[in-house]
């Protein structure tokens, strides 16, 4: 999801000789870091919605679906 647009930007540099400012690349910093940002903060919140895990075959599997509803949020969220 995130790959694309950095493979883009490399080829941009590499490839079609682009130049490389000191603004374009704080820019592209900076939007590296939201993104890690936000996608740390939606794989905190989506851990925290779930419950731990006991030896009871239903909790664990409850955990599973709740695991599997919180991956499919994230990645629809991004």
């Amino acid at each position: 999801m995130y790959i694309n647009p950095s493979i883009q930007f490399l080829i941009a540099l590499t490839v079609f000789g682009e130049p490389l400012g000191v603004i374009q690349l704080a820019t592209f910093v900076l939007i590296w870091i939201g993104l890690a940002l936000y996608s740390w903060s939606a794989w905190y919140h989506a851990r925290a919605t779930l419950r731990p895990v006991s030896a009871s075959g239903d909790d664990a599997l409850a955990s599973a679906v709740a695991l599997s509803i919180g991956f499919e949020a994230l990645s629809r969220s991004g």
